[in-house]
């Protein structure tokens, strides 16, 4: 009597068991990375809307009353868009005295408690110093 070659279903269920224990132990990390992507893609969209105020102020002598105006001075819109919340940057130009220090652009508005944080699992935000520098803010 020949025996047919093939799997039982316990072999089965342990091949689909270990694949299951596989994807467990490797989705965190594929989880964690994805949203390191989004946290270093919104550093850099406002490194480069400072690069883009930075060339403003020296064509006019000020900060641009709103993003709008240096639209022209960067290449793609979605730039203005910071990429974990889909909404555009909250902005507020320094008045003269400002210091190098002070927050003109966030992925969120600072001043609002209640907005939930984009970044490090709801923990933290980005913001764009007057200087053109980006600091994570801790809640």
């Amino acid at each position: 009597m020949s025996r047919m070659k093939g799997f039982t279903i316990i072999e089965l269920l342990v091949v689909i068991g270990m694949i299951g224990i596989l994807i467990a132990i490797a989705q965190p990390m594929l989880t964690s990375s994805a949203a390191k992507t989004y946290e270093y893609q919104c550093e850099s969209r406002l490194r480069q809307i400072g690069v883009a105020m930075n060339a403003y102020c020296q064509d006019y002598g000020a900060f641009p009353a709103s993003l709008d105006k240096v639209d022209a001075l960067i290449q793609d819109r979605e730039v203005l868009v910071c990429p974990r919340t889909g909404r555009r940057y909250w902005y507020c130009p320094p008045g003269p005295n400002a210091d190098r220090e002070t927050a003109v652009a966030a992925c969120v508005n600072p001043h609002c408690a209640r907005v939930p944080l984009p970044h490090r699992g709801g923990h933290c935000y980005l913001i764009l110093l007057a200087g053109g520098g980006v600091e994570h803010v801790r809640r």
